[in-house]
């Protein structure tokens, strides 16, 4: 009888964790680059205004290791970071070996983030977060790239092959295709 009522009352009040959207912060896009110690950029919906359009902002978070470089970047923000609206990861086309087997590990390995969203390369990653929306992003790549990758796709195919084909873009007054960038694992220049 203990047991049901219980039960009964963890029905009734629920048991699931609330957060109130006024406490998060939405992140949109990510970008990940490395010089020294990791870079992570990301946009986040600043404000919403009247028309319901969403404005956004770029914040950056630095770190020895891409953890912590994620948890700076929360410290920025003094909200919880809410991951799982991210449509787009843009990583620098200067990352190594090791940058990638982190990245590798710390997607697998966090329930925070979806799996579903594009990948790309960029050298530009600030200007492109901070110039366009990510529906400008998105509308480009379904347009006039056919090799747009999911992060499922990219992670299986380093893991199957330890090579990463992903567009390369710029943003100079508009988002352009450079082509493919092509990383191997082992590269010179990777």
């Amino acid at each position: 009888m203990k047991k049901l009522l219980f039960l009964l009352i963890l029905l009734i009040t629920g048991c699931t964790e609330y957060n109130d959207l006024s406490e998060l912060t939405i992140i949109k896009s990510i970008g990940i680059s490395y010089n020294e110690e990791y870079l992570i950029y990301a946009q986040v919906i600043d404000y919403i205004d009247n028309n319901n359009e969403a404005h956004m902002k770029v914040i950056n978070g630095k770190g020895e290791t891409l953890e912590e470089g994620f948890n700076n970047l929360e410290n920025e923000i003094n909200k919880e970071a809410f991951f799982s609206h991210v449509d787009l990861l843009i990583l620098d086309n200067n990352l190594n070996d090791e940058n990638y087997r982190s990245i590798i590990n710390f997607f697998i390995n966090n329930n925070n983030f979806r799996n579903d969203f594009y990948c790309v390369f960029s050298s530009q990653i600030y200007k492109l977060l901070e110039k366009s929306k990510y529906d400008e992003i998105d509308i480009f790549l379904k347009k006039n790239v056919s090799n747009t990758k999911d992060l499922n796709n990219v992670l299986k195919e380093y893991i199957d092959n330890k090579k990463i084909i992903l567009p390369n873009i710029l943003y100079n007054n508009k988002i352009s295709y450079l082509g493919n960038y092509r990383y191997n694992k082992g590269d010179k220049n990777a």
